[in-house]
């Protein structure tokens, strides 16, 4: 059976993940030109 608090407190880490993972390819682009 799944914990709700712990399965939201793991939504909320991949949230994080997926915006600075994000901001990261950005920063990649930029160094390439």
């Amino acid at each position: 059976m799944w914990d709700y608090e712990e399965e939201e407190k793991e939504l909320e880490g991949w949230e994080e993940e997926q915006e600075w993972s994000v901001e990261s390819e950005e920063e990649e682009e930029e160094k390439e030109w």
